[in-house]
């Protein structure tokens, strides 16, 4: 909120005194899970109105008009800040004064689609400013999209167009996967790529996709996997000295919210613990755009503070205590907790806002071998419990019986409120 003006989020206060539907769309959903509703749906109001007749969604708006650059993650993004808004604030007036800028989005998106069924090309990032690419960011924002506007048609009683939608978004998700393992195999790639033309090594883009769509059927989990090796592997060579490296962008702070859902929780953790060191200036709690090796260099460093990084940071953190699997309407719980954190007095969460209702739970080591849980009531979603463990869970106990829905490192609860106890071996 700091870089606000006005109804307006933007990322920076000086170079990015702009707002763009990406950005803003993260920030709003950092902002939404910290109860900062109302700041969302002034942004919406501001931003959906320059929206075009046809449904093409401008990727910025600043004091000088709209910037018409093509940048085809847009329209998804819209679609997708509008459902998060619906979902948090139960807004039922607003989604249909907004309506209308779903509508035309989705619109936009189905006549965008070429015959390979992919949005066209555009430079959905400043790296593709050279050369527009099919980027597989703007489908995955597209495809989250037209997902998000099959929940949003049924929540308004628009129940034909959610059956149009559903359909138009498996089709473009068959599209879309077909895609990227074409590309890979034409190019001998055992990483998922960040776009057909160049086919990049882009993890950043790949965690964002993790965030949006947990880890979708259609990719191949063995190059989800890989790419994340890759990165760490050389993350690790440069922060020792083996590789020299001056710089780096903290948009990577995202990663650490994908690795956690990949079940990688020390890895995540490791990477929090070395962004939380390199904060610039430490006081201000923040990171620049680009991160210098050397903190004094006279180089371009975006701009500081940057609050889609914060945003990230925020929504990375999140995840470490709770985030939500949609896919199957699931809560997942303490999966990036460090062990240590549930020594003594252990963790608590009070009213944490999720997409299923208020979260509050508090975890604890009882002895070397027992863990408590004690889960708060009014979640309407599965609960799945990943607690920091040393060795595999032998047994669980939920309010005083035995329980059977577990395996070696996760509780499985349909109700709440819930004291569960779980002994390893």
């Amino acid at each position: 909120l700091v870089t606000r003006s006005g109804p307006a989020l933007q990322p920076g206060p000086r170079r990015y005194t702009r707002s763009w539907i990406r950005d803003g769309a993260m920030m709003s959903a950092a902002l939404l899970r910290m109860r900062q509703v109302e700041q969302v749906r002034e942004f919406i109001c501001w931003y959906a109105p320059h929206q075009r007749a046809d449904g093409f969604v401008p990727c910025c708006v600043d004091s000088e008009g709209i910037d018409w650059l093509v940048e085809h993650d847009s329209h998804g993004q819209l679609i997708a800040l509008i459902a998060d808004y619906h979902r948090f604030s139960a807004d039922e007036r607003f989604l249909e004064e907004s309506w209308t800028f779903v509508d035309k989005a989705v619109g936009c998106i189905e006549r965008l689609l070429g015959q390979d069924g992919l949005l066209p090309i555009s430079v959905s990032h400043e790296g593709y400013l050279a050369q527009p690419v099919h980027s597989y960011w703007d489908d995955f924002w597209a495809l989250k999209g037209l997902r998000d506007s099959v929940g949003l048609a049924h929540a308004i009683g628009q129940h034909d167009a959610a059956q149009r939608w559903a359909v138009l978004a498996d089709r473009f998700a068959a599209s879309l996967f077909v895609s990227i393992e074409a590309t890979r195999a034409q190019r001998k790639l055992d990483f998922i790529p960040g776009s057909v033309e160049w086919a990049d090594f882009d993890p950043t883009a790949t965690a964002n996709a993790l965030y949006l769509l947990d880890i979708p059927d259609g990719l191949n989990r063995k190059a989800v996997e890989r790419t994340f090796d890759a990165y760490l592997a050389d993350w690790r060579s440069k922060r020792s000295g083996a590789v020299v490296s001056t710089n780096y962008t903290p948009y990577e702070i995202r990663i650490i919210g994908a690795l956690v859902r990949l079940g990688r929780r020390d890895a995540a953790l490791e990477l929090l613990k070395f962004f939380l060191s390199d904060r610039r200036p430490p006081p201000w709690n923040q990171w620049p755009e680009i991160a210098w090796a050397d903190h004094k260099a006279p180089a371009h460093v975006g701009d500081l503070p940057h609050t889609w990084i914060a945003a990230e940071y925020v929504l990375a953190v999140r995840s470490l205590f709770a985030y939500e699997r949609e896919i199957d309407e699931s809560l997942i719980l303490a999966a990036g907790l460090a062990s240590e954190w549930i020594d003594g007095a252990g963790v608590e969460v009070n009213g944490m806002p999720t997409l299923y209702g208020n979260l509050s739970y508090s975890l604890s080591r009882l002895d070397p071998q027992r863990l408590r849980f004690e889960i708060g009531g009014g979640i309407t979603a599965k609960l799945v419990l990943r607690p920091p463990l040393a060795t595999a869970i032998r047994s669980v106990t939920v309010n005083g019986s035995a329980h059977t829905s577990f395996d070696g490192d996760s509780v499985t609860i349909l109700q709440t409120p819930a004291e569960i106890t779980c002994t390893t071996f």
